[in-house]
């Protein structure tokens, strides 16, 4: 079977799901490849998988850390109970992740607006609003 098929991002970003959530302590090249099968529907070689940045840095990164110390052990909740709350703290973290996120990328979207009005700028320059946009005007006259 023809080795040199098209991978698409979404089959490179399962992939790189696949090494990172690699479980055993020894991860080859080939080993990669037969998971990889599962998820492409034919067995890719190793410079194919190679070629893709993501693939290659992912497998980098997970040999780095297999060979290194083993990743602590968490304890595993007693039971369900914990296990959702434990699930539900989590959510809440990464929903205040997420608003910080959108906060954040709005503050750089007025700084980057301010610094291209002005040549050099202050920090309170930067932190100025953005004008308001009427969109309920044409713009000709009436």
């Amino acid at each position: 079977m023809a080795r040199n098929k098209h991978i698409r991002p979404a089959d490179v970003q399962g992939i790189v799901s696949i090494i990172r959530n690699w479980s055993d302590e020894k991860m080859t090249w080939d080993a990669v490849c037969d998971e990889s099968e599962l998820i492409l529907g034919y067995r890719p070689g190793r410079q194919g998988l190679s070629a893709h940045a993501a693939v290659q840095e992912a497998f980098s990164a997970r040999k780095s850390g297999l060979k290194g110390d083993p990743p602590p052990r968490t304890a595993l909740p007693s039971s369900l109970a914990a296990a959702a709350h434990r699930l539900a703290s989590k959510d809440a973290e990464i929903r205040e992740v997420k608003l910080l996120n959108e906060k954040l990328n709005e503050q750089f979207a007025i700084w980057l607006y301010n610094a291209t009005v002005v040549g050099k700028l202050t920090l309170d320059q930067l932190n100025l609003p953005p004008p308001v946009i009427d969109r309920q005007r044409t713009g000709g006259k009436k």
